[in-house]
């Protein structure tokens, strides 16, 4: 019996390091590989090898369902550990993994110490345990990375939005810069406004005089769908933001001579940002924001 019960552990580590590679890869094969090694492997002598020989002395020892017993032993104790791990990950991959290594646990443990035949059809409903926990933690992430490569190619494909300004006597075409990630986070720009010169022009920023509240329209094209716009100015106080939908907003002309930052978003993730300046016949004064 403790041979088993050996034999189960010393063929339950190496399984579940390979599986739990495979079905929760890192940047790397390697990087994977020798972090479940290191980290999946110390847990497993020091968590799951107890676990198992407890389950072991229990299940002997039972007549009723042992099969069940055995099973909510080897995974009780997975659950907690992937709240104490990763609970404040929230909906995670990674929560999943204890709860795979802890099924694989099972598996081996029913197949090699209580020799549980294959042949029966029901034994074999135990090598759906870790796949179905896998398609809970790990299938949908799977989709979304598939759907962001998918997006990305897309994106790559068609180019960046084009910015053209209609506010004014005829189109006026801006520069502009851009990013898009997969999920909407990393793209860092600023969103401070500048105080335009008395007279002279700043070389990137097209310049429009303002002398009455005016709403800024713009034409973005090579985009998909209507953006949200965010414009930064500062009202003479301090900096302030106004957000709207679609493609024009309105921006205040009681405000100082100055580069209002333009930020449009769209619901695939792209972002533009740039500069338009106002005239509105209240000078900077030197002032700066």
């Amino acid at each position: 019996m403790i041979k088993r019960k050996a034999a189960s552990i010393l063929i339950s580590i190496p399984t579940v390091i390979l599986v739990t590679s495979l079905l929760f890869p890192m940047e790397s094969p390697l990087t994977t590989l020798s972090l479940y090694t290191f980290y999946g492997g110390f847990l497993m002598i020091t968590a799951g090898a107890p676990v198992s020989i407890l389950a072991g002395m229990i299940t002997t020892k039972i007549k009723w369902q042992p099969h069940l017993v055995n099973f909510l032993i080897h995974m009780g104790p997975s659950i907690v550990i992937s709240f104490f791990m990763f609970g404040d990950m929230g909906f995670s991959p990674f929560f999943g993994i204890p709860l795979v290594a802890a099924s694989i646990f099972f598996i081996v443990d029913e197949i090699v110490f209580h020799k549980v035949s294959l042949k029966r059809k029901k034994a074999k409903w135990m090598f759906a345990i870790p796949l179905v926990l896998f398609s809970v933690f790990g299938a949908p992430y799977y989709f979304i990375g598939l759907k962001g490569q998918y997006t990305s190619s897309q994106i790559n494909q068609k180019g960046p939005p084009s910015v053209t300004l209609l506010t004014g006597e005829e189109p006026e075409s801006i520069r502009s810069s851009y990013c898009w990630t997969s999920d909407g986070t990393g793209c860092s720009y600023d969103t401070n406004p500048f105080p335009l010169p008395p007279e002279e022009g700043v070389d990137f920023v097209d310049e429009i005089e303002l002398k009455e509240p005016t709403a800024l329209k713009f034409q973005f094209d090579n985009s998909k769908g209507e953006p949200t716009l965010h414009a930064y100015y500062n009202d003479g106080s301090g900096k302030k933001m106004i957000k709207t939908e679609g493609s024009e907003i309105t921006i205040p002309s009681d405000i100082p001579e100055q580069g209002v930052k333009i930020v449009a978003k769209w619901d695939n993730h792209e972002i533009v940002w740039f500069f338009v300046g106002v005239r509105t016949g209240i000078p900077t004064n030197g002032r700066t924001f």
